[in-house]
């Protein structure tokens, strides 16, 4: 006959330990001084209950200017993966090139794209601005583009085409003349920017370049233009944010007394670091219908000495722009440790993105 069930005789045969204290009570024991650590410290009881409230780690507030061990760390990685990018730019006029942002649309036409091929695969420009364009057309040539580009590309929209791809064709202009609230501002830029990630867009300029007819204007004051960057950046995406030539020089040469020349090593620290990725924003001079060759040579030179812009936005005229800067750094109008300085940062900011 087979008994099911718990042995009632298998405490009688156990053999007790000589001090007469028992394994059982050792478990117990070891079981009620268990602490378990998950983030938090617990102070142990005197008492035979382990404790209810938990006894939180005071945590050192970080002084003041000074970065977390975690942030340098991040920051380290990011001039890593930035240096990496600069070691594959061979040539002096490569790394002009990373300062020049291309204007163009994206249209069905082979002309335009044998131009856009050569412009990243033989000069490596830093990124491209689209303006105008159909959505299909617009996610093939960044997916083409990008395969060509040794350091990536950096890809923006223009204001009102990043806007109609969000809304699928027309602009609810009536919507946009009552004045909508900051807060709406600020969905509509995580909105947009969102969709952007989507198709490969990493920039969204935040107001418009060229205002149009009365009729047909977004207006937006500083509020709600500041409303809208605030939504691209919770988006992780980057500001567009065109700076007038005169204005930004005059800034510059205001909150400086020497103009950009050679540096020390390292290369990028972690306070341009802060100012560079900190606020996701690139800084640009638009120079795509400045025509004078003797204009485009002083804006060029005057913003680049001066470090008044991260990017040249350009669109014709970019290939007589990189030979403009070339012969000024062969002249030292322009240092090259200068140039590194400038490059750096649009690498930076393409190692966000890299993978």
């Amino acid at each position: 006959m087979s008994i099911s069930g718990p042995n009632p005789y298998e405490k009688a045969f156990r053999i007790q330990p000589v001090d007469n204290e028992r394994d059982d009570d050792h478990r117990e024991e070891k079981r009620k001084r268990k602490v378990l650590y998950h983030g938090r410290a617990w102070s142990e009881s005197k008492e035979d209950n382990l404790p209810v409230q938990p006894k939180l780690e005071k945590r050192r507030a970080p002084e003041d200017g000074k970065k977390s061990s975690r942030e340098l760390f991040a920051d380290q990685m990011l001039i890593e993966k930035a240096k990496q990018l600069f070691g594959h730019l061979t040539t002096r006029e490569e790394k002009i090139a990373q300062l020049f942002f291309y204007q163009t649309e994206a249209v069905y036409d082979p002309i335009k794209l044998k131009g856009l091929e050569e412009l990243v695969q033989t000069w490596q420009i830093g990124g491209i601005l689209f303006s105008k364009g159909d959505y299909k057309r617009q996610s093939y040539l960044i997916e083409h583009l990008q395969e060509l580009s040794k350091t990536k590309l950096l890809i923006g929209n223009d204001f009102l085409h990043g806007l109609s791809f969000y809304f699928q064709g027309a602009l609810p202009l009536a919507t946009f003349q009552q004045r909508m609230t900051a807060q709406r501002y600020s969905d509509l830029g995580k909105a947009v920017m969102v969709q952007n990630r989507r198709l490969g867009v990493h920039f969204q300029l935040d107001h418009e370049r060229v205002l149009r007819s009365e009729d047909a204007a977004i207006p937006m004051d500083e509020v709600q233009i500041k409303a809208f960057r605030k939504g691209i950046r919770e988006a992780l995406g980057i500001v567009g944010k065109e700076q007038a030539y005169s204005q930004a020089i005059k800034d510059k040469r205001a909150n400086t007394k020497t103009r950009l020349g050679p540096f020390v090593s390292p290369i990028f620290d972690h306070q341009q670091i802060q100012e560079t990725v900190g606020i996701r924003t690139l800084n640009f001079c638009d120079l795509s219908t400045v025509q004078n060759e003797i204009d485009l040579a002083q804006r060029l030179i005057d913003g680049l000495q001066n470090s008044a812009f991260e990017a040249f936005l350009v669109s014709d005229s970019i290939l007589t722009a990189i030979r403009i800067l070339s012969v000024a750094i062969r002249e030292e109008k322009i240092s090259e440790a200068g140039l590194d300085r400038q490059v750096m940062k649009i690498l930076i900011l393409k190692s966000l993105f890299s993978s």
